[in-house]
């Protein structure tokens, strides 16, 4: 079996091509080899190896893809795209160390690299995805210019909805200082947690309506780059992630309000 799986790989990979021509469209010999480009002759060697191990069969005087074929070829796109995921986002996961985020995160992942000249515009993805979540889970370990404002507003724009913010205690001491009504209302409104403790990952961490998760890397207290995963792996990957973070954590309430400063406005 294992022979037999290295040898259809092996086709796929080589006849990609054809085998995806085929797929799209059955044809006549002359209008595949008109199709992909290719002598007839030449032709007839790559459909004989599609053929030999069961991708294309010769159906009513055209080469089409059996059942096998197009399953195959489905699958191999979807592992070229989560390799591609992958490779993308190597390049920010070389400023945190290896074994911060799980392998499943990154398969089948969106990556937005943060521009230069405007790092913290590359945000937008995260506000965008809160937008109309009515559940939110939020690991910030450092705070950004770009979150207060807009954040506040989305604690205090939905009366439905359920807002979790997990904070390093560095973070809770300047939001209580620069910011005082985002903690005040964490701390209570009903729907609304906030966890404080020494925590110091670096990255930042989100999940919405456990439908689509998201990860912002900061390296140096700038961010890198956002990187968003709707597949269940994902969500369970960055669910168990922040529920470990939160367990070094302790849950703030309207009793500890004389931690904040006097003027909360």
């Amino acid at each position: 079996m294992p022979s037999e799986i290295d040898s259809l790989l092996k086709t796929i990979q080589c006849r990609e091509t054809c085998l995806q021509t085929i797929v799209n469209n059955p044809q006549e010999k002359r209008e595949l080899a008109e199709a992909i480009d290719t002598p007839r002759s030449t032709l007839d060697d790559i459909v004989r190896e599609l053929e030999n191990v069961g991708l294309v069969e010769y159906r009513n005087g055209r080469w089409e893809a059996t059942p096998l074929g197009k399953s195959s070829l489905d699958t191999y796109n979807e592992y070229k795209a989560q390799i591609r995921s992958v490779v993308e986002a190597a390049p920010l996961f070389s400023e945190v160390s290896r074994e911060v985020v799980d392998t499943r995160f990154l398969m089948s992942s969106n990556l937005y690299k943060a521009d230069s000249a405007v790092p913290d515009k590359v945000l937008q993805v995260f506000f965008d995805a809160i937008e109309d979540a009515t559940t939110l889970r939020w690991f910030a370990p450092v705070w950004f210019l770009g979150y207060s404002e807009r954040f506040y507003r989305k604690v205090t724009s939905q009366d439905d909805c359920c807002i979790e913010l997990t904070i390093s205690s560095e973070v809770f001491d300047y939001l209580k200082q620069s910011n005082p009504k985002i903690i005040n209302t964490l701390m209570n409104e009903r729907e609304m947690s906030l966890y404080v403790g020494e925590v110091s990952e670096p990255y930042g961490l989100w999940i919405c309506d456990n439908e689509l998760a998201g990860v912002t890397i900061c390296s140096e207290r700038k961010i890198s780059g956002v990187i968003t995963n709707k597949t269940c792996e994902a969500v369970d990957w960055a669910k168990n992630q922040y529920d470990c973070i939160k367990r070094a954590t302790n849950q703030l309430s309207s009793e500890d309000n004389h931690l904040l400063v006097s003027n909360p406005s």
